[in-house]
């Protein structure tokens, strides 16, 4: 991150971690971070979106659980995105992903971004994967969220691919 002077009592520049990254693209450690979300290894709380540690988080710190996190690989700039899409075009899948999204947000009673982010959303939409490896592989999908929701979300592209095949 960067520290400006509305965050210099917090002295992060006194750990060892401190700018370890500055060399670093942003992207990267924001895929991370959305991957830990994901994974719920951390949660976004509060009016100014601060992160926090979970008790399955914890775990981690503690050194008993590990977090296995495959970096995602460069998805293919040729798809065509104004069907697959993104919140930016406004794809038709990432349109069904959306309404999957709010459907099972509304039947556990939790808010959708819970489920997935729209960018989790907009990465899936962009890879169409169709099986759970593949799912896996897309940025911000790890096992647990895959356990909880992932063939609910497979069975969308299905749908969209064979829609697709049908046109």
């Amino acid at each position: 991150g960067t520290l400006n002077e509305n965050m210099s009592w917090t002295n992060f520049t006194e750990l060892s971690s401190y700018g370890k990254l500055s060399k670093t693209s942003k992207k990267p450690p924001s895929d991370f971070i959305d991957f830990l979300v994901a994974e719920e290894y951390l949660e976004v709380q509060g009016e100014f979106r601060s992160l926090s540690v979970t008790e399955f988080g914890q775990k981690v710190l503690d050194g008993d659980e590990l977090v296995f996190y495959r970096k995602p690989k460069n998805l293919s700039k040729s798809k065509d995105l104004s069907t697959t899409g993104s919140p930016a075009t406004g794809g038709a899948l990432f349109e069904m992903l959306r309404t999957k999204r709010a459907e099972i947000a509304k039947e556990i009673g939790r808010p959708a971004f819970m489920v997935f982010s729209d960018k989790v959303l907009s990465n899936i939409a962009e890879a169409m994967p169709i099986n759970e490896e593949q799912m896996l592989e897309v940025s911000g999908v790890g096992q647990v969220k895959f356990d909880q929701f992932g063939e609910e979300f497979l069975e969308v592209i299905n749908q969209f691919l064979g829609e697709k095949e049908n046109e």
